[in-house]
């Protein structure tokens, strides 16, 4: 896979994956060992901080709405839709809400999204849908997206079918968790860059990459 927009590749790094940033992170990893794993809880440090900056990237450079997949309680959610706002977007989140312990939702947080995104609601376009099914499929291939924030079911086939619908996206595309203890999430994310023609960028202290656009934004 030949990527060739360099500018835009640089730019994005620089901004979220500043010398002072890291440098943190790995202080932090080195400080506090989970009891998880080596450091395992240390990948989430200022992550939230990064997908904003992503999302804000994207709306300075490309049309479209910002869309979430898998809410749970409207932590990322309610910040990102305060974006969509200020640049007079809207703000897509795809949920079931359900509770299936199979798939790691142990409990409802839909009243608890409600109550996180209120100040926010009158942006934000409600999909309570498994992000897999027709209808929020097609649903977002409808729209046009600027930045999609994509971190619902943690196995290989949903993460797959995740990146694929919504690789019409003009900017990038945020994947959360693609260092789960299993490979399934990254191996979604490198077959959908495969098949895109996507680039995937990544800093090894981090929980999340990301997908950038195959094009520039016009100027």
């Amino acid at each position: 896979m030949v990527y060739r927009e360099t500018k835009l590749r640089d730019e994005f790094m620089d901004l979220l994956f500043s010398e002072e940033d890291m440098e943190a992170a790995r202080r932090w990893f080195l400080n506090n060992p989970a009891s998880e794993g080596p450091g395992l809880h240390a990948y989430y440090i200022g992550r939230n901080k990064r997908i904003l900056k992503a999302a804000e990237f994207c709306l300075e450079r490309y049309p479209g709405d910002l869309a979430e997949i898998g809410c749970y309680s409207g932590a990322s959610t309610r910040p990102l839709a305060g974006l969509a706002e200020e640049y007079g977007r809207r703000m897509i989140a795809v949920d079931p809400w359900i509770v299936d312990p199979k798939v790691h939702c142990h409990e409802d947080t839909y009243e608890k999204w409600q109550l996180n995104t209120k100040p926010v609601a009158h942006v934000i376009d409600e999909v309570r849908q498994k992000s897999q099914s027709e209808e929020a499929i097609a649903y977002l291939k409808s729209r046009q997206l600027a930045f999609v924030y994509v971190d619902g079911l943690h196995n290989y086939e949903a993460a797959y079918t995740d990146y694929l619908t919504v690789s019409h996206c003009n900017g990038i595309i945020a994947a959360d968790d693609i260092n789960w203890p299993r490979p399934d999430m990254w191996r979604a994310l490198w077959d959908a860059a495969r098949i895109t023609g996507r680039e995937i960028v990544w800093y090894p202290n981090c929980v999340e990459g990301y997908l950038l656009p195959i094009k520039s934004p016009e100027t």
